[in-house]
């Protein structure tokens, strides 16, 4: 398994590097529901700072009434910002005796928009601590918001996540993957190995879906076997799974066996193609054909087909 550093020098260049992974293993597409997410995420964020910015600035919450007000609220313009995902649009408040209101945050976010919308998304995917995130928001937002403000964003993100990481899971899936992303965590002033362990499953109208993932310690039985209790749980019991795929790990086919015993496992086709790369003797000369010809059985459309191009493979 790769190791992916995700310090903040490199973070945007190995972000790119997962979402190829995710691409390969068919998890992100151009209108992938990741995607979908992570740019509501980011106009949610903007929008809930906005608001808080506002509130703070005139000395009230909305229909509060308070002594220590400046002015009220007069209606919303909209207010259109281009982020890494697409075009965003957040609604600001007017108001009504003229206070000039600054909105740090959006300037903020102006200046350094993929580099926020890059930890915006590793929050997701890690599901970091609240003191990781505050640092994080910290570093983009400065002095120039209190941390009242920041802490109730953070607070915004991490019920997004509880209710993600809690809602019911249906029983429609015919195929599970399973597989582990190495990371490079920072803790207590220093960078660990962790892995981000994460279920990807397709349902039986073929919709691909990330249905779970965690931030463990390791590929063993423990963590998996926690992660797909988890989702049993929470109701995908695997009536319909035919066949779950992971790579060669032995801690994760022993969960595998132990949570789901009548699917049928086989190795992930990704990590056979890596496995074929890798013992390529004359890799400069005939990789390139090779793995092109390889990945070909995988996208046949049909069993005939896929025959067709294994039987031609060996051939070659």
């Amino acid at each position: 398994m790769r190791s992916v550093n995700f310090s903040p020098e490199n973070l945007a260049v190995q972000w790119q590097y997962v979402k190829r992974n995710f691409r390969e293993l068919g998890v992100l597409a151009n209108d992938d529901d990741f995607e979908r997410k992570a740019h509501q995420a980011v106009e949610d964020l903007m929008q809930k700072g906005i608001y808080e910015e506002f509130a703070e600035q005139i000395g009230a919450a909305r229909y509060e009434h308070a002594p220590s007000r400046l002015d009220e609220r007069k209606g919303e313009y909209q207010r259109f910002f281009t982020t890494t995902f697409g075009t965003s649009k957040v609604m600001v408040p007017r108001t009504r005796e003229g206070l000039k209101i600054r909105y740090s945050l959006f300037d903020k976010y102006q200046r350094r928009q993929k580099k926020f919308d890059n930890m915006i998304v590793l929050s997701m995917i890690l599901g970091l601590s609240e003191r990781k995130q505050r640092k994080f928001f910290r570093s983009f937002i400065g002095d120039a918001v209190s941390h009242t403000t920041a802490s109730r964003l953070l607070k915004n993100l991490e019920v997004d996540l509880a209710e993600y990481r809690t809602r019911p899971v249906e029983d429609t899936y015919k195929y599970l993957l399973i597989d582990g992303l190495w990371v490079s965590v920072m803790s207590n002033g220093r960078l660990r190995k962790m892995v981000i362990m994460f279920v990807l499953g397709i349902t039986l109208d073929n919709k691909k879906e990330i249905i779970a993932f965690k931030l463990a310690k390791g590929e063993t039985e423990q963590e998996v076997s926690g992660l797909l209790n988890d989702i049993y749980r929470r109701g995908l019991e695997g009536k319909h799974v035919k066949v779950v795929a992971s790579d060669g790990a032995p801690g994760i086919r022993q969960a595998i066996a132990l949570v789901y015993p009548y699917a049928k496992w086989q190795l992930c086709h990704t990590h056979k193609l890596r496995n074929l790369s890798s013992n390529i003797q004359h890799k400069t000369k005939r990789r390139r054909q090779m793995m092109a010809q390889a990945s070909g059985i995988y996208r046949s459309g049909s069993r005939r087909q896929a025959i067709k191009h294994f039987n031609r493979f060996c051939d070659k």
